[in-house]
């Protein structure tokens, strides 16, 4: 099973390190008890993601491409393999 990863665990200096789930299907939960799953696109220092074929907890429509803000985000996890 996949860990959970807390934001400030992939923190550094210089912003998230994120380049590792580039193109990877992740699932985030989000404050207000919120859960969205999408592949990531991109990201910033501030840790806002973009997700690509983004879709919420317990609903099948696909939203599209968004950008969580980063201070929204509580936890995310990686729903495929990484390469280390």
């Amino acid at each position: 099973p996949h860990t959970p990863t807390p934001p400030s665990a992939t923190m550094s200096k210089e912003g998230p390190q994120l380049r590792k789930f580039m193109d990877k299907q992740l699932s985030l939960k989000l404050n207000g008890n919120r859960q969205v799953t999408g592949r990531l696109r991109g990201f910033d220092q501030f840790m806002n993601i973009v997700l690509d074929n983004c879709t919420t907890a317990g609903s099948d429509v696909d939203m599209g491409m968004v950008v969580v803000r980063g201070n929204s985000v509580v936890q995310f996890e990686c729903l495929e393999p990484v390469g280390r």
